[in-house]
């Protein structure tokens, strides 16, 4: 069942008083020159599975740098 219009007013409501409370960023900021999972993925026509391990890879061989933004990686070529 979706919400009303009304409910997700009053949630949206809720949640940007939250965010004013706490200071929350509205957006995580990334390091400049980095790449997730995904953009590697959508750039390079392969799948997420097959860009995350590519990308794994080049960091535990020393060869990127892996920064960890809110829930995702985010990786930079050193």
């Amino acid at each position: 069942m979706a919400r009303s219009e009304k409910a997700s007013d009053e949630i949206k409501k809720i949640a940007d008083a939250f965010a004013e409370v706490i200071g929350a960023p509205k957006k995580l900021e990334r390091p400049p020159g980095t790449i997730t999972v995904r953009e590697y993925a959508d750039a390079h026509s392969v799948k997420p599975s097959v860009a995350g391990d590519f990308l794994r890879r080049l960091y535990r061989q020393g060869k990127a740098e892996r920064f960890k933004i809110g829930n995702l990686y985010c990786y930079r070529l050193k």
